[in-house]
């Protein structure tokens, strides 16, 4: 179920926005104001986020900064069309799709659909950097441990590796679990 969130000063002037995202399959749209947006973002989870600025007693703009910077969300800000130049500047450094209010429904339904892709896109990357990432502490978990056994039993790099990969595949574990007891047992 794909769930969006509107932030705007009335649910009454987010309606249209959110029969927009009805029709693009959101099932799950929740309302809230500027001043509780943040709160509801840590409690809960979206698929979009649309800011519709200005809000009452919050900086719609900030508001959609510290969004950006606090959860991995796509993010849609709506701005009167005269603030357009100066909402695009404020938000430089932000990744938001930054919108006019008077934008038309096809065009609002085409940036919604965008920023799923694009948010599908992002997480395939932040998976395949925590794959990456994991394998590279593996790595330096074993080459760790293969100092270790250089040091202590006096034997060679190839020797050292070659017995890592030895208990692997006699233990049926992996060589970062091989090297984790390595250090365990001779740093300890």
């Amino acid at each position: 179920m794909k769930k969006a969130l509107l932030i705007s000063k009335t649910a009454d002037s987010a309606e249209s926005v959110a029969a927009i995202l009805g029709e693009c399959g959101f099932e799950g749209i929740s309302f809230s104001d500027g001043e509780h947006a943040l709160s509801v973002i840590a409690e809960e989870s979206f698929d979009i986020i649309t800011v519709i600025t200005p809000l009452e007693n919050a900086f719609g703009l900030t508001l959609a900064a510290k969004i950006a910077k606090s959860c991995e969300s796509g993010l849609i800000v709506l701005v009167k069309p005269e603030s357009l130049d100066e909402a695009a500047e404020k938000l430089a450094d932000i990744p938001a799709f930054l919108m006019p209010k008077n934008v038309s429904k096809t065009m609002f339904a085409r940036s919604v659909k965008y920023m799923l892709s694009v948010s599908r896109e992002m997480d395939k990357l932040r998976s395949q950097t925590e794959k990456l990432t994991q394998k590279l502490d593996d790595v330096r978990l074993v080459d760790r441990a293969k100092c270790v056994l250089i040091e202590y039993l006096r034997i060679s790099e190839a020797q050292a590796h070659r017995q890592i990969q030895k208990q692997a595949m006699d233990q049926r574990i992996t060589q970062a679990e091989v090297a984790r007891s390595i250090l365990n047992t001779y740093e300890s």
